[in-house]
């Protein structure tokens, strides 16, 4: 095949001879591939196409360059031929002038770059060019899927399409986070039974515009699908590239945002309990929160469909939110596994050597589209890939690709062939098609049945768990009325006692203060002793008197009688005084012996009162005691349980928002 570029300054066109692989009406190669510097297209005015039979022409811009000039430019001087232009994280072009080139060039900014893919009418037989408008990002999923199917319905391709010809070639607004519910909206309809390949428009790395160019205007937020009908001499091959490997450690999503691409929660695969999706990373790679990305840094994510892997890169991880959010969108229910790392040039080479197996006819070129995070994260190997060096390709990064649903971190690319009719041709990819197709239509569908089942192990989890707590919770209130009545057993018995000690303190001060007259009216007594006492003392002074007078007068023998009689006189009123004080002293020690009697009952009567006020204190404090514990058992069954009714408020919180996403 003559490799030749489209563009030349000064209209200068140097002869093409007829080689194998170029159009036998006009001389065309089949399939040819450009890269120019603006400068030097902006600069010379006659810069043009050549007139010649041309059925399409895909192109991609650097995203310095003014992309919307550019493209009208581009259009006026493309000779009617339909273009589709898009701008790109970076270009890729290996031959441009008959210059071999670096398949990967620079994404360096202000580069300037054009790179554009030229195909003849020998190659494509028709082209039929449709914009879907993707609605609003922030949208509902639901809704989304919605609108964009509404779109799909009312647009009807100008030939019909069929598997073994046709592929739809879309590019995406690669910042309208479309890409999957584009493709949902697409199997729904039903609308595009045929290969649909393409990727995300590019741009800067501040993700802040991508633009494509729909052969008439400059558009955002849409899908621009170019259905491709190809002549019968030409077959299609699938070239898909991925370096990472399977793990056996995958995690199913739980609370998830599929606009915004974040996942906050995982359901645990041997428990299925719902748990933070950073510290279950963290877990499973025995590290801190500190040192998880660095940990990622080997290992992505990935979907598995009909047996093969599709890429989803982690875009950043927010500690504050407890959110991970994706280059690609994720749903509730989804399984990811870890994939890890491998050699990047090696796979390549491998999956290119398999690739070209059962293929026979003359490979014309490829159209390639490739992640920007594979060519940033393999920088220092870009160079290292020359397996393509002898077919021209050209294409673009992509801020994701398309393959069946959209995907990262993976070369994607359509390679075309000239075969004969007794040419033995074969691809994998699509001569299995049909079961390629539906399962990817299976996907979505087996997504919405995995959310209804993960929604039904979670309701029965929350159920549950639900019943487990209602049994606990009713467990603590029995417990607790059953305390509450002993309590209010208690508080009632605490009263009565109250009341008794009360009247029994009362009772004892009443006592009190009769004891205190008793003692007062004692006094009086006692003083009344002392006085008898007193005159008994007198009276016995007397009585020695007398009778030391006796002595004296017994002496006197004479004088007796008289004497006698006097001292027999005294003594008598001494003894009747004597007598006198002695019943006074009777009655005063009777009465003070009553006095005795009474302070010793309202003694003991006090004593009473005191041990019954003790006996009723020990036993306030006994109920006091009873009460308190009473009171600790309800809270340590409350706290007990406490975690119970918590996680189950989280379950039912979780199914809420679970809910909300899905609706």
């Amino acid at each position: 095949m003559v490799l030749l570029p489209i563009i030349f300054p000064y209209n200068s066109f140097p002869d093409i001879q007829k080689s194998e692989g170029t159009n036998e009406h006009m001389n065309t190669p089949d399939i040819i591939t450009v890269n120019i510097l603006y400068r030097d297209f902006h600069t010379e005015e006659n810069w043009t196409f050549l007139e010649n039979d041309l059925s399409l022409i895909i192109g991609f811009l650097s995203p310095d360059l003014d992309f919307r000039t550019l493209s009208h430019e581009l259009s006026e001087r493309c000779g009617g031929t339909p273009l589709i232009l898009s701008s790109t994280a970076g270009e890729l072009c290996n031959n441009s002038f008959g210059k071999k080139l670096p398949l990967y060039h620079s994404s360096q900014e202000n580069r300037g770059n054009i790179v554009l893919m030229c195909f003849s009418s020998s190659v494509i037989s028709e082209v039929d060019i449709h914009t879907i408008d993707l609605s609003e990002p922030d949208m509902n999923p639901a809704k989304r899927v919605e609108k964009i199917e509404e779109e799909l319905d009312n647009f009807h391709p100008s030939f019909p399409l069929r598997s073994e010809n046709c592929v739809a070639y879309t590019i995406i607004d690669g910042l309208s986070r479309g890409e999957s519910f584009f493709m949902e909206a697409a199997y729904n309809s039903g609308k595009l039974p045929c290969l649909i390949i393409g990727g995300s428009a590019g741009g800067k790395l501040d993700f802040r515009n991508t633009w494509i160019y729909n052969n008439q205007e400059t558009v955002q937020n849409k899908a621009v699908i170019t259905l491709i009908r190809l002549r019968d001499d030409i077959k299609l091959g699938v070239f898909k590239s991925q370096n990472f490997k399977m793990t056996d450690y995958s995690i199913t999503v739980a609370q998830a945002n599929p606009a915004m691409r974040t996942i906050k929660s995982v359901f645990l695969n041997d428990t299925g309990e719902i748990y933070d999706v950073i510290s279950e990373l963290c877990r499973h790679f025995q590290c801190s929160e500190k040192d998880l990305e660095k940990k990622l840094t080997n290992y992505s994510f990935a979907l598995t469909i009909d047996n093969d892997i599709y890429v989803r890169s982690i875009s950043g991880i927010d500690y504050e939110s407890r959110e991970i959010s994706f280059y690609c969108d994720l749903d509730f229910g989804d399984e990811l596994f870890i994939v890890e790392n491998t050699d990047f040039i090696s796979s390549v080479e491998r999956d290119y050597e398999q690739f070209k197996n059962r293929k026979g006819g003359k490979l014309l070129g490829g159209l390639f589209n490739d992640c920007i995070l594979r060519r940033l994260f393999n920088q220092d190997h870009l160079a290292g890939v020359k397996c393509f060096n002898d077919i021209p390709v050209a294409g673009f990064s992509t801020f994701g690709e398309l393959l069946g649903v959209n995907i990262n971190q993976t070369l994607t690319a359509l390679m075309f062939y000239r075969v004969t009719p007794d040419t033995e041709f074969h691809d994998e990819y699509l001569d299995n098609y049909i079961q390629k197709y539906s399962a990817f239509k299976e996907f979505f569908l087996k997504r919405k049945l995995n959310q209804m089942n993960q929604m039904m192990k979670m309701k029965d989890r929350v159920w549950n768990g639900s019943m487990k707590s209602i049994e606990l919770l009713s467990g603590v209130i029995e417990t607790s009325s059953l305390k509450a009545a002993e309590n209010e057993k208690l508080l009632s018995s605490i009263n009565n006692n109250f009341t008794d000690l009360i009247h029994n303190i009362d009772e004892s001060g009443q006592k009190g203060h009769m004891i205190e007259e008793e003692l007062l009216e004692f006094g009086i007594n006692t003083e009344r002793i002392e006085e008898i006492l007193l005159d008994i003392v007198d009276i016995a002074g007397q009585i020695n008197i007398l009778g030391f007078n006796a002595s004296i007068e017994a002496a006197r023998a004479g004088l007796a009688g008289k004497g006698f009689a006097i001292i027999a006189r005294e003594v008598k009123t001494l003894s009747d005084k004597t007598d006198t004080s002695a019943n006074d002293s009777k009655n005063s020690l009777k009465g003070l012996m009553e006095s005795l009697d009474l302070l010793r009952g309202r003694s003991d009567n006090i004593i009473k009162s005191q041990n019954e006020a003790k006996e009723q204190s020990l036993s306030l404090k006994e109920d006091i005691y009873l009460l308190a514990e009473n009171s600790r058992a309800i809270e340590r069954s409350i706290s007990d349980n406490v975690s119970e009714i918590q996680q189950l408020r989280k379950n039912l919180n979780q199914m809420k928002d679970v809910i909300e996403l899905l609706l």
